[in-house]
């Protein structure tokens, strides 16, 4: 049997005559499931003036957006894939994601964004930060049969980046930062990073396959610093800043 759970709540902050009428409280919505054999998909959409907040547990799939206010929190369990969407200009957006199955594809934009993703599958991020930090967590444990792949674009017009991802796949990041960029990469598969920043780029990786890295900094008393370690082919480049450090260990 197929259960299907579609929750949305819609938040304004209406006002009457009185210029001194409270705001409207925040958006919570919480769903669990978890009767054995039952298939439980949720979309949920919350759009509210003061705060989004939602905990999703026991769910096959999950489709949330959130959008506006000044804070977007989502905690969510699935055993399949989940679609977050957080947005809100002056927003503060925190996600946790735990999928047991599939894919987690994942999109906030706001003041600050925090995300802790955990799945055996793919995983897509971007993240745009307009006046904070962005900090992804970011660790797979794929299936036998399967790699998990990452792709994390993060993006903080006035402060800086930070990931650190654990997986056996491919992993693509891009880190622009009008501060400081680090990054923290354990895999199996190839590496592509592309570091740009007004402060400094830091980079570890250890991983079996290629690794592909460009860091460039703009400031002039900045780093750029690459822990490499890696069985397969390197193409490093690192420009601008005050110092550049490379370290790399080819593992036997």
């Amino acid at each position: 049997m197929k259960k299907t759970l579609l929750v949305s709540a819609i938040l304004a902050s209406i006002y009457g005559a009185s210029a001194f009428a409270a705001p409207a409280a925040p958006n919570q919505a919480t769903a669990a499931t978890g009767a054995k054999g039952a298939e439980s998909a949720a979309v949920l959409s919350q759009a509210g003036s003061v705060a989004n907040a939602a905990t999703l547990a026991g769910l096959t799939s999950v489709d949330l957006t959130q959008q506006g206010g000044t804070s977007n929190t989502a905690n969510i369990t699935t055993s399949g894939a989940a679609n977050v969407t957080q947005q809100g200009d002056a927003a503060t957006n925190d996600l946790t994601i735990n999928a047991s199955a599939t894919t987690a594809n994942v999109v906030q934009t706001g003041v600050a964004n925090t995300a802790t993703i955990n799945t055996t599958s793919d995983v897509a991020l971007s993240q745009t930060a307009s006046a904070g930090n962005n900090a992804a967590t970011i660790a797979t444990n794929a299936n036998v049969d399967a790699t998990a792949n990452v792709d994390l674009t993060q993006t903080a017009t006035a402060g800086n980046n930070a990931a650190t991802i654990t997986t056996d796949g491919a992993v693509n990041v891009s880190q622009n930062a009008s501060g400081d960029n680090t990054a923290t990469i354990t895999t199996a598969g190839a590496v592509n990073v592309d570091q740009t920043a007004g402060g400094s780029n830091d980079l570890t990786v250890s991983t079996n396959g290629d690794i592909t890295v460009a860091q460039l900094s703009t400031g002039d008393t900045s780093n750029n610093v690459a822990n490499i370690t890696s069985t397969g082919d390197l193409n490093i480049a690192q420009q601008g800043g005050a110092n550049n450090t490379l370290n790399v260990n080819v593992a036997q």
